[in-house]
């Protein structure tokens, strides 16, 4: 045992000596694979895996051909454009979980069975986890005749390329819909009242202490109340014991105590059941057990999940899966056997509010409750009158409908009822506007603490567009050298003003959670400037204006700004490298074409342009389409770069299907950028591509077109592409393909 150790040493460390580049579909020089706690050398062909007309790129590991079967990279197949599928990967139980359109699917490694919506396939190798000796980590591979059995695919092989050709006709195209933006309006009905006015920064109309502090509202359980919850948990550990086999027959929903549970009933004794919580999951395998359960029952309307999943996990020995499918990660659940192991018991835990204190401090009022520890919290503010109401999720509440008076510094009136099933509701109406915290105490404590707003001259008003009024009393506003910076990724807007106005409008934060707009925050920068950050629920523009006396900040949607938009993308970024040959990663070129894209870009005023990466990020395939959609772009470019074979190379551009005439369309758009990057660039046409399922096209409402510059996988193409002056001259191309768009297309706003 000792000499095969060595011997695998040995071969790691001569194989690290040399850095090794492999393509699909040639033969494999040099390529040491790990798996099965073995080190193999693979002497076959690599494998091109090809999804309707689209290669895949495989990253760091190519698909190959082991013991007569092809595998492929679980992550890179489900995840391209072709599938846009989600993976994930448990660590603990060592399974895969896709999640591809309304299919669930469990793959274990080593293990030849797998579920699709809970129904075993049997595989004929199963997934494994192989790496080549040159990376650091290993990569899931599953067998390619899954995918061509159990998801339809039909399966055609070139021989002489060693290519794997996928084709499923019955993919359905997704015609784009414009959305439409609906403002999130919070509950109106008090707990009755009109939506948020607006919010000033006056001080409190009392000053502290007030009579509240000692005389404060407490509500809290009866005794009886506490022991139900004690009695409810009248469950023993999940401990392992010995058992004869047992059927499990039954699922049911029980809301008789003080938490909602489900109940999975079994005819005898359960051994043993292990459990994990995974991506709103809960996942439960139960040991010598045969399964008596439907396959999926869905629940439209309860609280706590949206359906049950179920499986005869294995079969020698017998094992049955359960997988709930959970409405939020907020929901806590205690997992239990009942005394008698016939039942287990999967219950809401921890979040049973039996306390609420209204008091105050030095700071002022202040709200505890007990039974909950800030978990999905939801605060919003109301006016006429003013209040505030907290929102807990995922709750149930032992005190029913209460209500008293207070003499708070701002807190005149509070109550609580359970509003929802789950949900519990705070309402404290207030003399003025509050500002507030909230702060995790610890157990199950939460507590909100009010106090006197450190910001002043701010008002917020809620028109249909968000404006935020600077009152600058006696002390003018420098307007000119204002510095606007739009992190429009994560909605956040920030401004900073011409000089140091902390003396006017102080500091802190106004919490508004109005669904427009979430807080404002004021402080001075370290260059002793006033700095107004405003981080909001849509992507919007922020100008500073004069009206009348006062500094006003109107939010703007950015087609009422600009004339000309353009969202550009660096296509892939992050842990997704694309392709991977001739020591390029897709990724880092095209990053590098968009900057110096942006480069020309932003020496011209006239285009708006977004990006949906600037540097090595993975924005998801829905987050880049999100982007362009919420600012309404008049047209979408994404940058990618290609690889096949060693022999094919050139240019081409993707495209969205359009027969629509007197405007800009995906393929009109797709010529103008063709044309120019091939004359720019002297690279070889290989003309316009009609792409029906990629994501980015399809999920996209505005033209939008996929651009190929060049095959990293061909020697004289990668050439050009490590070439900085070629990539400038592509962005070049790039660019002048923009100006004559909007030339030719003008789009009239």
């Amino acid at each position: 045992m000792k000499r095969i150790l060595s011997l695998l040493v040995l071969v790691a460390l001569f194989i690290n000596l040399f850095e090794i580049t492999v393509y699909a579909g040639n033969q494999a020089n040099e390529l040491y694979l790990e798996y099965d706690r073995a080190v193999y050398k693979y002497d076959n062909r690599l494998v091109t895996v090809v999804i309707n007309e689209k290669e895949i790129k495989t990253g760091d590991m190519p698909a190959v051909i082991i013991g007569n079967r092809t595998l492929v990279p679980v992550r890179e197949i489900f995840e391209s454009d072709a599938f846009g599928a989600k993976v994930e990967w448990n660590s603990k139980t060592e399974e895969v979980y896709i999640t591809y359109r309304d299919q669930f699917i469990v793959l274990a490694i080593n293990n030849k069975t797998a579920f699709v919506n809970g129904k075993a396939h049997e595989l004929d190798v199963p997934a494994k986890l192989i790496r080549d000796l040159n990376k650091d980590h290993p990569k899931t591979m599953i067998p390619l005749r899954f995918v061509s059995e159990v998801l339809g695919f039909d399966v055609a092989w070139d021989n002489g390329s060693y290519t794997a050709m996928l084709t499923n006709d019955d993919l359905v195209v997704d015609v784009p819909v414009i959305p439409e933006v609906i403002v999130p309006v919070p509950e109106t009905n008090d707990i009755t009242g009109d939506k948020l006015e607006g919010i000033s920064g006056e001080g409190a109309n009392k000053t502290l202490p007030t009579e509240l502090k000692n005389t404060p509202v407490h509500w809290s359980a009866t005794e009886e109340q506490m022991q139900g919850i004690s009695s409810n948990k009248n469950s023993i550990a999940l401990t392992s014991e010995v058992h004869p086999e047992t059927k499990i027959t039954d699922i049911t929903y029980d809301t008789s105590g003080t938490q909602n549970r489900f109940v999975i009933k079994a005819a005898s004794a359960i051994s043993d059941v292990k459990y994990t919580l995974w991506d709103k999951k809960l996942v439960m395998d139960i040991s010598r057990s045969v399964s008596g359960l439907a396959s999926e029952k869905k629940y439209d309307t309860n609280p706590i999940l949206t359906s049950i999943r179920s499986s005869q996990y294995s079969t020698n020995p017998n094992a049955t899966r359960i997988v709930f499918d959970l409405k939020n990660d907020a929901i806590k659940l205690d997992v239990s056997f009942n005394k008698n192991r016939s039942e287990i018991i999967v219950a809401t835990s921890d979040n049973i509010i039996h306390d609420i204190l209204l008091g105050q401090n030095n700071q002022g009022d202040f709200i505890q409750v007990k039974g909950v520890a800030a978990p999905d919290m939801n605060i919003f503010r109301l006016s006429s009158p003013d209040r505030v109401v907290i929102d807990f999720a995922n709750t149930a509440s032992l005190l029913g409908t209460k209500e008293s008076k207070a003499s708070g510094q701002y807190v005149e009136k509070i109550r609580t009822a359970q509003f929802e099933a789950t949900k519990t509701r705070i309402v404290v109406e207030t003399d003025g506007q509050a500002d507030y915290e909230v702060i995790k105490s610890s157990g199950d404590v939460t507590m909100i603490q009010f106090r006197e707003p450190t910001y002043e001259n701010i008002e917020y008003i809620n028109e249909t567009k968000p404006v935020i009024a600077l009152e600058h009393v006696d002390v003018p506003i420098e307007m000119s050298g204002i510095i606007y910076e739009n992190d429009y990724r994560n909605k956040t807007f920030h401004i900073t003003l011409a000089g140091n106005y902390g003396n006017v409008f102080g500091k802190g934060s106004v919490k508004v959670n109005d669904g427009k707009i979430e807080t404002i925050d004021i402080k001075q920068n370290s260059n002793n400037q006033t700095q107004i950050t405003i981080k909001s629920n849509f992507i919007y523009e922020y100008r500073v204006e004069e009206v009348g006396d006062k500094i006003e900040i109107k939010a703007y949607r950015p087609r009422e700004l600009f004339d000309k938009i353009v969202v550009i993308d660096a296509g892939h970024g992050g842990r997704d490298p694309g392709a991977v040959a001739n020591g390029l990663q897709e990724k880092d070129v095209n990053l590098k074409m968009l900057l110096y894209l942006k480069t020309h870009l932003d020496a011209n005023a006239n285009i708006k342009v977004y990006y949906t990466r600037l540097t090595d990020t993975f924005p998801s395939l829905q987050e880049r389409c999100d982007i362009a959609n919420e600012i309404g772009a008049d047209f979408f470019i994404s940058i990618h770069n290609n690889a096949f074979n060693a022999t094919e190379n050139g240019t081409e551009t993707l495209y969205f299907p359009s027969t629509a005439q007197d405007r800009l369309t995906s393929p009109r758009l797709a010529q103008i950028f063709q044309k120019n990057i091939v004359a720019y660039t002297g690279m070889r046409d290989r003309g316009l591509k009609q792409r029906e399922n990629l994501f980015l096209l399809k999920n996209t409402i505005m033209p939008a077109i996929l651009v190929e510059v060049g095959f990293l996988t061909n020697a004289n193409d990668a050439a050009k592409l490590k070439d900085e002056a070629f990539l400038k001259t592509t962005a070049a191309a790039l660019y002048q393909s923009i100006l004559e768009t909007f030339d030719t297309y003008p789009t009239k706003r």
